[in-house]
């Protein structure tokens, strides 16, 4: 055998290899496929992706061969990759720089080999496509073009995986940022609310009451904007999806035009709902998507409605026998949209009317969220407009019908109901995981006023400490804590402690994956910040209902 050849580029070539990121991974069925080509079009019972770092050669893809690499020093694909052409040993025994290699002296018995490099658009050969025999040949031109084309086509699959892996890398670190920025903003919107929800409780004059009323709008009004921004986040990420569950559609319509009409009565402006005698009493759906929908429409012909009216219509287009397909329609008298504009405004960060944008502040994702959420209903959107009439906005939704046995899901108007009838909880020993001091004030004056006897920790550790020295009934756990989170204190009550203590996750993520995985390490139950105090009441009694 002759001495190891070595590319003048070696040093970059093996940094190239390495960024690629693709030694040792699993087989993939598009690389086995060019290999299976290269086999058939050659008649070569072997054929191989080869990669070549600093000590051996690495297959991607194998035919007909077993061994899932082999030393570099005797490979043949150290000669292919020193230049840019086919490399052709038509008979490995009549090759002085061969015919001793164990490679053809022993199995795999190579007489003939074929390879052609795989160089990448910087210039870096990573290794080869190649074809092997146990018989000496030669290849047609034809093969010889062919191989080329193979070798070009699995040089671009492997940027194209190398370029989805960074897409799939930058979409992540993108998702996990907002979800830290949204927990971030969360927490302290969790103390704001709840404590202009207790606020309201109290004796106000009328100009306490009004900027008390204006807090509580801002601060709802970031976490629309907030929600907006994961959602299509998620959307991207493929992880958005509806949670199917019997819904009163009436219910939720109503329910989302009560919470804008007073905006809608302080800008004079009369508003209407008209809901067909034909839509069913429940379908199966996702009230909190159906929501969203509504409130993004009512919400944008609010914005843009200065005298008037806006109506809200939910009508009936078809029904099947399993399934029931609406039509809901939002209509104004605003300034109206432009011919032009009309599909744009769908879009991210877009808005219809230019002239009017500047008097009016937005985010312009509201409508891109629209369509975004019809979508997952397998429904269309689009909007009908004449400037200076006003516009209206059409979607379609399809919604299976719902199983008479089943048992209806609590609408939003049910669930966000606030009547402030949380049951006193009695003689109940709380323990509140929880760092963050006003988040600590909050839940101290809302479980108060409940006769729980409240003992706070302010990290998983001191959680841990405290169960081994008093008893309590329940544990409220923050997941984002120093020194111990709560997924961690969670796991260790569970598994080494050995206690059954009913324990309710309060935290200011919002992606499913956290209740799914709070839920997997024993959690009993889960409520998101910012939560009013009489959610996180009724959430507690439901808890110790379940487990008494």
């Amino acid at each position: 055998m002759t001495e190891s050849p070595i590319p003048p580029n070696e040093q970059e070539r093996l940094r190239a290899l390495e960024k690629y990121d693709i030694l040792d991974t699993l087989p993939e069925r598009e690389f086995d496929n060019l290999t299976r080509l290269a086999s058939y079009i050659t008649g070569s019972p072997i054929a191989l992706i080869s990669l070549l770092d600093e000590h051996r050669q690495w297959f991607k893809s194998r035919i007909g061969l077993q061994a899932a690499e082999t030393p570099r020093n005797i490979s043949f694909c150290q000669h292919a990759i020193m230049s840019n052409e086919l490399f052709e040993v038509p008979d490995a025994m009549s090759d002085r720089r061969f015919r001793k290699n164990p490679l053809v002296t022993e199995d795999p018995n190579i007489r003939f080999y074929a390879g052609y490099p795989l160089q990448t658009s910087e210039g870096h050969n990573l290794g080869t496509l190649c074809v092997i025999d146990n018989q000496p040949k030669a290849l047609t031109e034809e093969q010889r073009q062919m191989m080329r084309y193979l070798a070009e086509a699995t040089i671009s699959l492997i940027e194209a995986r190398k370029t989805n892996q960074d897409l799939a890398n930058a979409i992540r670190y993108k998702n996990e940022f907002l979800s830290n920025v949204s927990h971030e903003i969360r927490t302290p919107m969790n103390a704001i609310l709840g404590f202009s929800e207790l606020l309201q409780r109290t004796n106000l004059t009328e100009e306490q009451t009004t900027h008390l009323e204006a807090i509580s709008s801002a601060a709802n009004n970031l976490l629309v904007v907030i929600n907006d921004i994961l959602d299509l986040s998620k959307n991207e990420a493929g992880s958005l999806e509806l949670r199917l569950a019997p819904m009163e559609p009436r219910q939720v319509i109503k329910h989302t035009i009560q919470l804008i009409s007073q905006m809608a009565f302080e800008k004079r402006l009369n508003l209407r709902c008209i809901i067909a005698p034909s839509i069913p009493e429940q379908v199966m759906g996702d009230a909190a998507r159906l929501n969203q929908i509504v409130l993004n429409l009512l919400g944008n012909a609010l914005k843009f409605t200065q005298k008037g009216s806006i109506s809200v219509r939910l009508e009936c287009l078809d029904q099947t026998d399993h399934d029931i397909f609406l039509r809901l329609s939002v209509e104004d008298t605003g300034p109206g949209i432009p011919p032009e504009n009309l599909e744009r405004i769908f879009q991210r960060f877009e808005q219809g009317n230019e002239e009017h944008d500047r008097k009016t502040l937005g985010t312009g994702l509201g409508l891109a969220i629209v369509r975004m959420l019809v979508e997952l209903h397998s429904g269309t959107t689009w909007a009908e407009s004449e400037v200076g009439k006003g516009a209206t906005f059409f979607c379609t939704l399809r919604y299976p019908l719902v199983d008479p046995s089943s048992k209806p899901e609590n609408t939003p108007a049910e669930t966000m109901k606030d009547d402030h009838t949380t049951p006193s909880l009695g003689d109940v020993r709380i323990l509140l995981a929880e760092d963050n001091i006003l988040n600590q004030k909050l839940a101290t004056f809302a479980l108060k006023k409940l006769g729980v006897e409240l003992v706070i920790a302010n990290h998983g550790q001191e959680t841990l400490d405290l169960l081994q020295e008093q008893t309590f009934d329940l544990i409220l756990m923050d997941l984002e804590m120093p020194v111990l989170d709560g997924y961690q204190t969670s796991r260790i009550i569970r598994e080494e402690m050995g206690l059954d203590i009913p324990i309710i996750a309060c935290t200011a993520h919002v992606l499913a994956e956290e209740k799914e995985r709070c839920e997997a390490i024993g959690m009993d139950g889960f409520i998101t910040k910012p939560y009013k105090p009489d959610v996180l009441g009724k959430e507690i009694s439901r808890v110790l209902a379940d487990v008494s």
